[in-house]
């Protein structure tokens, strides 16, 4: 019996090592599970968040907006040798550039002039609210009569300097 005593408690220790290599083999996979199943997440959210960026990207990992900038001044863009077509030229140069400037200004008088007393009709004004309008407008249209001054005084000087690219030969005919 001493022997099968043995023989049993060999059987109990072979089974009892079964049970906790079973028991230690499923531990191991159950945390692999978790491992895999976190992984998988993680790797779900990337890949969405992956597509979300390529979405609003350009293609081009890198991407420089440039304004191209010359620093050339006009003095050294008109060459000529005849003084007096050199100095017209350099003044029509400058002229050109007084109108661009004068159109981007002209721009801003256009919604105050559009809007003025807009909303309001005559049966709507109170007494002195349309003399309340139009001393509103008094800074804004003397500001317009000194643009229209010297919009005048530079085609004035434009046409002058036309002009003065022809020879005088004389009366005109």
């Amino acid at each position: 019996m001493m022997l099968m005593g043995r023989q049993v408690n060999s059987n109990q220790q072979e089974y009892g090592r079964y049970a906790a290599e079973k028991i230690a083999k499923e531990y191991v996979t159950r945390q692999y599970v978790d491992f895999l199943t976190r992984l998988s997440c993680n790797l779900d959210a990337c890949n969405e968040h992956y597509e979300h960026v390529t979405k609003n990207i350009s293609p081009d990992p890198i991407s420089l907006n440039v304004v191209p900038y010359e620093e050339v001044s006009l003095t050294e863009l008109v060459v000529s040798d005849d003084e007096a077509l050199r100095k017209v030229m350099l003044t029509l140069g400058h002229l050109v550039c007084e109108m661009e400037d004068l159109v981007d200004e002209g721009k801003s008088f256009y919604y105050p002039l559009l809007y003025y007393a807009e909303g309001l009709s005559d049966g709507q004004l109170e007494r002195g609210e349309c003399h309340a309008c139009i001393s509103k407008m008094i800074p804004v249209l003397e500001d317009l009569l000194q643009y229209v001054e010297f919009c005048y005084s530079l085609i004035s000087n434009t046409v002058s300097q036309l002009g003065r690219l022809y020879p005088d030969s004389g009366p005109a005919p």
